[in-house]
Order: C-alpha cells, then sequence, then structure tokens
C-alpha cells in the first residue's frame, strides 16, 4: 500500500503564461508504509575548464591552486585525480592540442579533425551515454540536455559544446548559451508579450513572480494543502527565484509582490558582450578582454542558474563551462592570488601557455594566478550544489546525488599526458575523499564510471587495459 502524491515532483505554478517549477517538498514524495524514501533519478554534470593545469601545479597539491578542493575532500563530498591518462586522445598525446582533448574528455572516443578545426567526435560523452541507459523512454524532464558557461570564443565547435551524442553532433537543447539573461530566460520563462516589462530595463523592476500571485497565495496562504514545513520551503524557494532574478536583471531595489525574506546580496552581470569571437592567441588585437571580477560575477550567476535549475528537476545531465576550450579570454586587472597580494592578469593565458617554461618565473606566476582563479571558483559551484537548504527525498544534496564531472581538454602546455579530473557525488557509487596521484588511464577511469551505470563499454577503447575500480566504493 503507497500514500498518495500530493503534489507532482515536476508540479509547476503556473499564472499568466508564466510557469516556476517547485523545489522538492516533502509532500511529494510516493511513501511506501515498507520502504525508505525512493532515490531521486540519475543525474549527471560536468564542470569543465579550459587550457588544463600544469605538472608543476598538480605537484604542489592542496598547497597550490587545488587548495579550494580540500574541505570537499575533507568532508568525503569530492575525490580528485591528478595523474590521469589521457594519451589515448591523439597519435602525438604531448602536443595533443585542445581539439583532440576536448572530445575526448569524459567521453573516451577519439575526434576526427574538419575543417578549420572543428571536430566530429567518434561517441557520445557519458552525460549522453548514462542518459540513454537509465532513461530509454526519454528524460523525465523539461530540458533533455543543458550546456551552458561563460566563454568569449567560439568560432570552432568544441570550444562552446561540450556533450555530445554518438553521431557527434551537439547534445544540448540549446546551441549556445553563455548569457546569464537568455538562460534566465530559457529556464524560468519570459515576460508575457502583453506585459509591461518588455525589455531587460523595464524587466528589472518586475518580477516573473509578480504573475504567480494566485498560485502563490493558493500554497502559501491558510488555505494550502501544504503541511507547514513545506510552505517554509515554498516561499523560500520563490524567494530565491526573485533573488536570481535581480542577479540577473538588477533593478532599483522595487520590492516584488511577492514577499522576499531572502536579502539581495548578489551583484548583477557585468555589462559584458556574452556572444562576441574573442578571437585567438594569434591574433591578440581581437581578444576579448575583461576583468577577472567580472567574469567571475558572471560565472557564478550562470551557475546559480544552473543549479537552481537542476534543484527544480529541469534538467538532470548538462554541463558548466569556465571559459572555453582553448580559453582566450584576455583577462585585464587584479585577481585575488594566495601566492602574491598584488598580483594583477594583463594578458591572454592561452598565449603565456605556448610559451611554457616551467623554469620561467613570469610564465610559472601567471599560469599559477590563471589555476587560482579556475579552481576557485569550480569550487565554488560545488559548494553551492551541496546545499543543506534544498535537498532531495533521500535527505541528500544535489551534489551527493549527481555525478559531478570536473576537468578540462589538457594538462600541461596543450599536452594530454597528465590530467587533472574530479569526481563528487554518484548516490554512493563511487570513493569520495581520495586525493590521488596514482597513475590512472582515463579509459579506463570512464569504463568504470559507465559500468556502475550499467554501460557496458565505454569509449572506443584504446588504451584500455582493465577498470579503474579504485574509484568505486
Amino acid at each position: 500500500m503507497k500514500y498518495r502524491h500530493v503534489l507532482n515532483r515536476r508540479t509547476f505554478l503556473r499564472s499568466g503564461g508564466i510557469a516556476v517549477g517547485l523545489p522538492f517538498l516533502d509532500c511529494m514524495l510516493e511513501k511506501s508504509v515498507f520502504g525508505a524514501p525512493a532515490d531521486p533519478g540519475t543525474s549527471v554534470v560536468s564542470l569543465m575548464h579550459g587550457l588544463g593545469t600544469p605538472d608543476i601545479l598538480l605537484d604542489r597539491g592542496m598547497t597550490g591552486p587545488l587548495q579550494y578542493y580540500k574541505p570537499l575532500i575533507d568532508a568525503s563530498k569530492l575525490s580528485i585525480y591528478t595523474n590521469v591518462d589521457m594519451t589515448a586522445a591523439a597519435d602525438m598525446p604531448v602536443v595533443a592540442q585542445h581539439h583532440y582533448g576536448q572530445p575526448y574528455l569524459f567521453s573516451g572516443y577519439r575526434t576526427m579533425i574538419t575543417t578549420g578545426f572543428n571536430v566530429i567526435p567518434q561517441g557520445p560523452t557519458l552525460h549522453y551515454a548514462i542518459m540513454q541507459q537509465q532513461y530509454p523512454q526519454a528524460t523525465p524532464t523539461p530540458f533533455k540536455i543543458i550546456d551552458c558557461g561563460i566563454y568569449f570564443r567560439r568560432g570552432i565547435n568544441y570550444q562552446y559544446q561540450r556533450i555530445f551524442d554518438t553521431q557527434g553532433h551537439n547534445a544540448a537543447d540549446f546551441e549556445d548559451l553563455a548569457s546569464p539573461v537568455d538562460m534566465f530566460d530559457k529556464l524560468f520563462g519570459t515576460m508575457p508579450v502583453a506585459a509591461p516589462a518588455s525589455n531587460a530595463k523595464d524587466r528589472a523592476n518586475q518580477s516573473i513572480l509578480d504573475y504567480l500571485v494566485p498560485a502563490y497565495l493558493k500554497y502559501t496562504n491558510a488555505g494550502s494543502p501544504l503541511p507547514p514545513s513545506d510552505i517554509v520551503v515554498l516561499k523560500n524557494h520563490l524567494d530565491r527565484i526573485r533573488q536570481i532574478e535581480q542577479a540577473v536583471y538588477g533593478g532599483n531595489g522595487q520590492a516584488p509582490a511577492v514577499p522576499v525574506h531572502v536579502p539581495v546580496t548578489r551583484p548583477t552581470p557585468p555589462n559584458l558582450n556574452y556572444k562576441v569571437d574573442g578571437g585567438s592567441c594569434g591574433d591578440p588585437a581581437s581578444v576579448y578582454r575583461v576583468s577577472p571580477s567580472d567574469f567571475q560575477t558572471a560565472y557564478q550567476i550562470m551557475a546559480d542558474l544552473f543549479i537552481a535549475a537542476l534543484q527544480m528537476d529541469y534538467f538532470r545531465f548538462g554541463n558548466l563551462s569556465l571559459d572555453s576550450g582553448g580559453g582566450h579570454t584576455y583577462y585585464s586587472g587584479p585577481a585575488p592570488n594566495p601566492d602574491d597580494a598584488n598580483f594583477t592578469f594583463d594578458g591572454n593565458p592561452h598565449a603565456n601557455y605556448h610559451m611554457w617554461n616551467p623554469a620561467s618565473p613570469a610564465i610559472v606566476k601567471i599560469a599559477t594566478g590563471h589555476n587560482f582563479f579556475v579552481h576557485r571558483n569550480i569550487a565554488q559551484v560545488l559548494s553551492k550544489l551541496d546545499s543543506q537548504t534544498f535537498l532531495a527525498s533521500n535527505g541528500k544534496s544535489v551534489l551527493q546525488n549527481t555525478l559531478v564531472l570536473v576537468g578540462s581538454e589538457v594538462g600541461t602546455n596543450h599536452d594530454v599526458t597528465r590530467m587533472f579530473h574530479g569526481v563528487a557525488g554518484g548516490n554512493g557509487k563511487f570513493k569520495m575523499g581520495v586525493n590521488s596521484n596514482a597513475r590512472v588511464k582515463a579509459i579506463e577511469m570512464y569504463n568504470s564510471i559507465g559500468k556502475s551505470y550499467g554501460l557496458t563499454k565505454v569509449g572506443d577503447g584504446r588504451g584500455y587495459v582493465s577498470d579503474a575500480t579504485q574509484i568505486l566504493a
């Protein structure tokens, strides 16, 4: 005998053409009198970052840029591997370049290089393969795959596409999602056409929640069908949507129709051109210039949207990129750096990596500063995924229930002989709290992950010897 659902897991608040997904509420549980709450469905996301981490920084361990992961490792929420061998990705792995490493990352399939260094991967990434295996009748979410991030170069497909299907094509619902405003509108809906707020400036003083007042009152007033604890969760959830909305659109602080209990503390997205093709290191006059603080602000707002949509079960498979494959963003301005309080970015990190020389203090300094910047931001996203405010039906955070893969397309100066990988979550399928520099082949790691989800084989088999069982629980 089972108890009746009060609300479906993906019930939406709807009014005036607007729909906002609900957070998980206890009343959504389909409880059995004999069993524990069911685990949420399989979910796989990746946090990709461009340019990779040089060996000398991986060897510093927790005293270098990887230090930001230590709290998560100590809490057994994350495992990192600093000696992952991706040499099967290319015939000349020491000079493999981004167009070999990016398609191979989290897939194990080599790529075909086409005109202009565009790529055609020879198989799917883990996200897509696991999605097909776990949901043969299609993923029961509004969106299938979300591929997004902050990046300023997209002249080549692998620079903005991270998840590929079985045909080597972009598997995401949206081709190019690199603007916080665009992402908010895609996920949470735009204002009705007849609404007064017809542009972003006007929209800043109005909320999509204004259109949900009838539904909001239905579920939060005295006559609500929800228990008191769920009413509190729902109020906090809608407050958070408004907070994110303010972060995306700005505004003059005008109070929305729905009461806000959470202070709006996030800054608004910086005024950046999110659709520019930023040029290459061979064309320094055309690279897109941005301060590290502006880049970080935009990336973290994208992360907030990415995580909120995961919490609302808008999607279960996706990627969030910090810069494109190959980087190419020109940073200008101060950047926090534990090694040097006065450190300033003034250039394109990609160009610096092309000049790589571990004996050059100036070159090492830029690479170190860039990696402090990258890993600090990624660790912050992992911590947000572990929020205890929005727990699933099994009492675990999104981080714990979701398989989260962290990695880049290259290692030291464009090679793929030694790579950084992180693995988090997976709902108990994998060992957490590991900090390993033992040599492990990427193809074996990917096969080990895939088999835990029922995949018989991952990748094209090159470089495969045996499963890397040390990553399994």
